[in-house]
């Protein structure tokens, strides 16, 4: 673990500038200088955010939510924690199972959303128990999910037991199965494989939309 100077963090602006034409570039430029464990002055945050900012592929779907989620770990640290110096893995998204921000004013640890997508992982495939797996999780959920072009601006801070029973409170005949389906895809592999249900994507109901502006907390 070091620090990364100034001088450094120009060098790899300057190169990214001249010589970059995509997202390996970029990275090639980047990785072989800084570390995940590396510091980065808090001086140079914004500037690290626009960095890494380009070095997601261009497939990757979720690259807004992942750096949305990157720009809330590196400010929260800063702001809230008062950090003169950020780790280079907090300008990235965290794992699902890792805690993505924790709030000390309040004391709390919450894992923030900013879309739909892949949502609920367990290491059972059966839903029902995955259900009851993340309805015991002491840590919270933050969704924050805005798409102005479809007329989306939800703000749910809860717990997951709470937010499920709000989502089953839609439709109780149907229950969370109105709200999640299960990908064909898994994560990880052998023993550490698990199953993935995802949050079905909302925009094209209008209903649903509706539902999920009404929450009061």
């Amino acid at each position: 673990m070091k620090t990364i100077d100034k001088g450094t963090i120009k060098t790899i602006v300057r190169e990214i500038k001249l010589s970059a034409h995509n997202y390996e570039d970029v990275r090639n430029i980047v990785n072989p200088r800084i570390k995940l464990c590396d510091l980065i002055p808090a001086d140079y945050a914004e500037v690290m955010l626009k960095v890494t900012r380009l070095m997601y592929k261009p497939t990757d779907k979720g690259r807004k939510g992942k750096h949305d989620e990157a720009i809330d770990h590196v400010y929260n640290m800063i702001d809230c924690n008062g950090a003169e110096f950020i780790p280079f893995r907090e300008f990235f998204a965290h794992k699902h199972d890792k805690t993505d921000l924790y709030d000390p004013s309040v004391k709390k640890s919450f894992e923030k959303k900013t879309g739909t997508g892949d949502w609920l992982y367990c290491e059972e495939d059966d839903f029902d128990t995955c259900i009851k797996k993340y309805r015991r999780k002491r840590t919270l959920i933050r969704w924050d999910y805005v798409r102005e072009d479809k007329g989306i601006d939800i703000h749910i801070e809860t717990s997951y037991a709470k937010f499920f029973d709000f989502l089953i409170a839609y439709n109780p005949e149907k229950g969370l199965s109105t709200w999640f389906v299960k990908s064909s895809r898994t994560h990880g592999s052998g023993l550490n494989e698990e199953y993935i249900w995802k949050m079905q994507e909302i925009y094209s109901s209008k209903k649903k939309i509706a539902y999920l502006h009404s929450w009061k907390g």
